[in-house]
């Protein structure tokens, strides 16, 4: 949607959003339904488990998943404004209300999953006085819908999986091959640089939005100067962000995790870790643009390889210390497959 959407232009944008919003409520609904029906037989077993959080649990699903929508499709439409207000709304309003209920002793699962689920439902707001039902596409626009978003989606699905064999995997590995608290440490770690997500974060709000408005514009030309520039801008907040955690890495861990203070170096090879996966992003974003999201999944896919191939041999070798040689080895051989195919692409475009 964030690089389709921004290049069409009146009734066509107008059908088009109409059917993702379609769709993406109905999905959401059938995975709400399907946790109605089947949470008990298959969460059952869990000892704190209550049938009773099936419906909370059923809406925070639906209501989750649609406010996630809203606020990509406004990106996507270049309503920045309304897009961070909906955020506000949503996460600030559920922050507060979660700190007061924590506060007063109050918080449980079935209440935690409440304050999600109406916190969630204020994005439907947005769409109060406005076409959220009224649109009504014909078959060629639900036709074209459809095929763009399966030709993208597929590959974009099987990188999903190559992505959790290519790094998760390795967590797991270490978890078996060396210990739980190994990887308890790993974690700890790597949430010191959760900061840098935001940036992430930042960026798929707005640079597939952008480069796909750019690209369908102006060409390639103008779009490889936009990724460039983006790289730049982005990659040298990134490093500061990365450099500035690291070197204050210890006393960070003291205050959050007292326990992991003197794995502080782990977070330098997190901080490796991070910025490769952010120059991956404008290249993803830029193989999106360029309909190749083939190239995407084949990158994942080499990755997934070397884990399952190499990083069982690091770990056993190295220790923990292999378990970040691998994340890190991993983050690259994706990033130079991408580099490599965006430039072939690019190049076959121009």
């Amino acid at each position: 949607m964030m690089v389709t959407g921004p290049t069409l232009i009146q009734k066509k944008a107008k059908d088009y959003y109409f059917i993702t919003r379609t769709a993406q409520i109905v999905m959401a609904a059938f995975f709400a339904c399907l946790i109605l029906v089947f949470s008990d037989s298959i969460l059952g077993n869990l000892s704190n488990w209550d049938s009773n959080l099936s419906v909370p649990l059923a809406t925070t699903v639906l209501t989750f998943l649609f406010q996630d929508y809203v606020r990509r499709e406004l990106f996507s439409k270049d309503q920045t404004l309304y897009g961070v207000l909906i955020d506000i709304l949503c996460y600030g309003s559920r922050l507060i209300i979660l700190f007061i209920y924590a506060f007063n002793d109050h918080l449980d699962v079935y209440t935690t999953l409440v304050i999600i689920s109406v916190t969630s439902a204020f994005s439907f707001i947005f769409f109060i006085n406005r076409s959220l039902f009224f649109a009504k596409p014909d078959n060629s626009s639900l036709s074209s819908a459809i095929t763009i978003h399966w030709n993208n989606g597929k590959w974009l699905l099987l990188n999903t999986l190559s992505i959790w064999l290519s790094s998760q995997l390795i967590l797991y590995m270490t978890g078996f091959m060396l210990t739980t608290g190994d990887v308890g440490m790993l974690v700890a770690t790597q949430n010191i640089l959760g900061f840098a997500n935001i940036l992430f974060q930042a960026m798929e709000n707005f640079v597939p939005s952008q480069a796909s408005k750019t690209y369908s514009s102006s060409g390639i030309t103008k779009l490889n100067q936009y990724l460039k520039r983006i790289t730049l801008i982005g990659g040298t907040g990134t490093l500061l962000i990365i450099l500035i955690i690291c070197i204050f890495s210890r006393q960070l861990l003291d205050l959050v995790y007292s326990d992991y203070q003197d794995a502080y170096w782990l977070v330098w090879f997190w901080g490796l870790y991070f910025l490769m996966g952010f120059f991956r992003r404008p290249l993803t974003a830029g193989l999106r643009v360029l309909n190749d999201t083939k190239s995407i999944f084949i990158a994942s896919t080499l990755g997934a390889f070397f884990t399952i191939i190499i990083g069982y041999i690091l770990i056993l070798r190295y220790g923990i210390t292999g378990t970040m040689i691998s994340l890190c080895l991993v983050q690259l051989i994706i990033l130079l497959t991408l580099f490599y195919n965006y430039n072939i692409k690019s190049k076959q475009t121009g």
